[in-house]
């Protein structure tokens, strides 16, 4: 059973911008695993279960998140990854919308 989910979220850089997020991810079975996958993110978890899966890939998204806040690099890895023209300026207190989906 191939299903797609949205996984919505929010996080806030050490520049006080704040990101809202809308990503599509995919969760499939091969073999005995089900796999959690975002091509656009190219995020992938697998589990022995279809809700271990999607835990694991929402765990999975938070900890890149926080790597990405933590470096400084957020910012950074949303623009190599949008698959949409975006502004590069970073602006404090800015609001981003953010939909990720495969191109």
């Amino acid at each position: 059973m191939d299903r797609t989910l949205i996984l919505k979220s929010s996080a806030t850089d050490k520049t006080e911008t704040e990101y809202h997020f809308s990503i599509e991810f995919y969760v499939f079975q091969e073999n005995s695993s089900y796999i959690a996958y975002c091509p656009s993110l190219d995020i992938s978890t697998c589990a022995e279960s279809y809700n271990e899966a999607i835990s694991a890939f929402y765990e999975m998204f938070q900890f890149h998140i926080e790597c990405c806040i933590e470096n400084g690099t957020l910012h950074e890895d949303l623009l190599a990854h949008l698959p949409i023209p975006f502004c590069p300026i970073p602006l404090v207190r800015m609001f981003w919308n953010i939909r990720i989906f495969p191109l």
